[in-house]
């Protein structure tokens, strides 16, 4: 999925993703009781450091990323690309 964006989106455009953080405190703390599992939306959770490897890996680049996003409640990473 994340190859097929990289092809369609401009230059110049950006891509927003939010998903839960598996390598958050909260999720070592609670574990399969943590509320953003969210099963069955969520069958894979990626951590953030994988995920943002992979965006620059197919030529994005990092413009913001926040794992204490209050409005939202959860992390959000936005990635532009040239």
């Amino acid at each position: 999925m994340l190859e097929e964006a990289s092809k369609k989106i401009n230059p110049g455009g950006i891509i927003l993703i939010a998903t839960p953080n598996p390598s958050s405190f909260a999720f070592r703390l609670l574990g399969r009781f943590w509320p953003h599992i969210d099963a069955p939306r969520h069958i894979n959770l990626i951590p953030e450091s994988l995920l943002t490897t992979k965006l620059k890996d197919l030529g994005f680049d990092l413009v913001v990323k926040t794992t204490n996003d209050k409005g939202g409640d959860h992390g959000i990473g936005s990635l532009g690309k040239e």
